[in-house]
């Protein structure tokens, strides 16, 4: 993996890991039709101007760390 990632280090934005595997489930179905972005951001009350500061907060939540 170190290889690889040695290999195609500029065209690599970020890397999971995990003990064995990793495993998404769910869709984001929802949020592919048409204004379903606006939807969600505007039932989860934040408005477009404060957008870029969730995206930065909701992002710093997700763990970095790789053993």
């Amino acid at each position: 993996m170190d290889t690889f990632v040695a290999r195609y280090r500029a065209g690599i934005t970020a890397t999971l890991c995990g003990f064995d595997r990793l495993v998404f489930r769910g869709t984001l179905l929802p949020l592919m039709r048409e204004r379903a972005m606006h939807t969600f951001l505007h039932r989860a009350g934040i408005r477009l101007l404060d957008f870029g500061k969730y995206v930065q907060h909701t992002s710093e939540r997700i763990p970095t760390w790789c053993p």
